[in-house]
């Protein structure tokens, strides 16, 4: 059965398409996780604190990511300027809708169903249509943490919480000297990403993700 904002989200996807648009090209930056309040349901805890399990949890965060329903404001911090936008993701069946709307600097508001991503410029009456591969569904990892696992070496940390919930805490360190080393947070029941370190060398964050959850309404 289709959630009825799925509903609308898609009559309104549609209706954009069908009006003229400017076409441009622009950069996809690498995907960083935020923040997110999932209304999957609890899955089974991992308890045991081995390399294994730590796969596991890469594994968790990509399909939590991938079928999860959320909503939730998340925070991207580098260099001392941050960025905040408002998210929403809706999962009904195969069919995915997300809503994303930037809340500094000039309004930008992003549509997406699966491959079809609009994004809007109100103030300059812009409208860009483009047709996008399957990325790493927002919040996960590449393919679901196979990638991650192949170039860095995984290993859990512990409990910690962000945002007043339980998350395990994961530590990549990179296999090469090409990549930074990276710390995540992954909620404890749903497996969906709450934070997301980019460490220097020395152990110094150099960029940051996460934000404020919020509870998605049935």
């Amino acid at each position: 059965m289709h959630h009825p904002n799925a509903t609308r989200w898609a009559q309104r996807t549609r209706s954009l398409a069908s009006k003229p648009h400017r076409m441009r090209r622009w950069a996809t930056l690498a995907l960083l996780p935020f923040v997110l309040s999932s209304h999957a349901g609890p899955s089974a805890n991992v308890v045991a604190d081995t390399k294994d399990d730590a796969r596991v949890w890469l594994h968790r965060i990509g399909k939590a990511a991938s079928t999860s329903s959320y909503v939730g404001t998340k925070v991207f911090s580098v260099g001392g300027s941050s960025s905040t936008s408002r998210v929403a993701r809706y999962c009904v069946g195969t069919q995915s809708y997300e809503h994303t709307e930037s809340m500094d600097g000039p309004a930008r508001r992003i549509y997406r169903h699966n491959q079809i991503v609009h994004t809007l410029w109100p103030s300059k009456k812009v409208a860009v249509v483009e047709h996008r591969d399957a990325l790493m569904p927002f919040p996960a990892l590449p393919n679901g943490g196979a990638e991650v696992a192949s170039t860095y070496n995984v290993a859990l940390e512990g409990v910690d919480r962000v945002a007043a919930q339980s998350a395990r805490v994961l530590l990549l360190t990179p296999r090469d000297g090409h990549r930074f080393a990276q710390r995540l947070w992954a909620h404890e029941d749903s497996g969906l990403m709450l934070r997301a370190d980019v460490l220097s060398p020395d152990g110094q964050v150099l960029a940051s993700a996460g934000g404020v959850a919020a509870a998605m309404k049935a």
